[in-house]
């Protein structure tokens, strides 16, 4: 099972829609929403949530999330699938499909 942490406000376009799978070493599998940038800090890895569209970390900075880092044994960033538009009254042959 997938574990999801979400910090903060809304987020805008270009990190909403980010997500990291963090792999523990037991196995866990902890999806981290938001944070569009992360970086070893001592004995931890930290996940961060920036005002700014690329992956920067400054002052300004949200910590979203922190795992030890020895402990962690993948870090995979992906984007959620698109999901296609179907119409309220669930007939997709307006949309131009066909059922197979």
């Amino acid at each position: 099972m997938v574990d999801p942490m979400e910090s903060g406000p809304d987020l805008d376009g270009a990190t909403r829609n980010v997500i990291h799978d963090v792999v523990l070493a037991d196995g866990e599998v902890i999806e981290v929403l938001g944070a569009n940038a992360y970086v070893q800090e001592g004995p931890l890895t930290t996940f961060f949530h920036s005002g700014r569209s690329r992956a920067a970390i400054d002052s300004w900075a949200e910590r979203v999330a922190s795992f030890k880092t020895t402990e962690i044994r993948r870090i995979i960033r992906r984007h959620p699938p698109t999901l296609r538009a179907v119409p309220a009254d669930g007939d997709e042959r307006r949309l131009g499909s066909t059922a197979g």
